[in-house]
């Protein structure tokens, strides 16, 4: 994704931060999404 922000001009640096950020948000709801499908399948 960075490559193709660089490439078209777009704000590298925002482009990071957006990208980081989603893969925090995922890293944190990953476990409880875990925790709530294996309580749904009991």
């Amino acid at each position: 994704m960075l490559a193709i922000a660089a490439d078209s001009g777009a704000d590298a640096t925002y482009v990071m931060a957006v990208q980081l950020l989603r893969l925090l948000v995922i890293l944190a709801i990953l476990p409880l999404l875990a925790r709530w499908l294996r309580r749904a399948s009991d």
